[in-house]
């Protein structure tokens, strides 16, 4: 073993270790290590899943271990007769949807904390709501109030941690910009006109809508 040791030069792995012990480099690596925890380097702002906080109809939920969503703003092309190119794409429709990861805790699984249904329940299962923040800033990277677990599969094998899958879908959602009209969607300088539009007349209902989810 000594032999072996001996191998080793100064700027190895155990050489290393052994400057890092001498009691002359230890306040060096204590200034180093806070140096490192406080950077302001753009590496220190992006974001980490220990940064981030998963709630559940407002409780934290202790369970997960990841997260992910998924917003598709489908379009539809407008066709017409002897054109083999679109007249228009126009917004057809907004599906959310997504994925929680987590831990399967005996006991106390997604149905006792009313997450997702049961037999019985499945027809009368109220709205849940998911939150997804960064613990260091507060800043909020997803939340809808309305979702519903639609799929849920739990894997149990020897030698592992059982994991349990949720997929939910939802209606509409949030991030880091509150939902806004664009400048001018809205405004009409001939209130008649603005009344008897189809495109103001939708706008009504989707604000209207949008009071009611948020």
């Amino acid at each position: 073993m000594a032999d072996y040791l001996k191998g080793f030069s100064d700027n190895s792995v155990l050489g290393a270790a052994a400057s890092a012990i001498d009691p002359s480099n230890i306040g060096k690596n204590l200034v180093s290590g806070f140096q490192g925890i406080l950077s302001a380097k753009p590496a220190a702002k992006y974001m980490t899943g220990a940064r981030t906080i998963i709630k559940i109809n407002g409780r934290i939920a202790a369970f997960a271990t990841g997260v992910s969503w998924r917003m598709q703003t489908d379009s539809k092309e407008l066709w017409g007769i002897d054109n083999y190119m679109p007249i228009e794409i126009v917004p057809n429709k907004i599906m959310v949807s997504g994925t929680l990861n987590g831990l399967v805790i005996p006991g106390n699984g997604p149905t006792n904390q009313l997450i997702s249904p049961d037999v019985l329940s499945f027809l009368f299962h109220k709205h849940i709501s998911i939150e997804v923040r960064d613990a260091q800033t507060d800043s909020l990277l997803f939340y809808t109030g309305r979702a519903m677990i639609v799929d849920r599969q739990e894997n149990i094998k020897a030698g592992q941690l059982a994991n349990l899958t949720l997929r939910f879908k939802a209606i509409a959602y949030r991030d880091e910009k509150i939902p806004e009209y664009p400048r001018g969607a809205t405004g009409d300088t001939n209130r008649l006109a603005a009344v008897r539009s189809p495109i103001q007349r939708t706008v009504n209902r989707a604000k209207k809508w949008f009071s009611n989810v948020f």
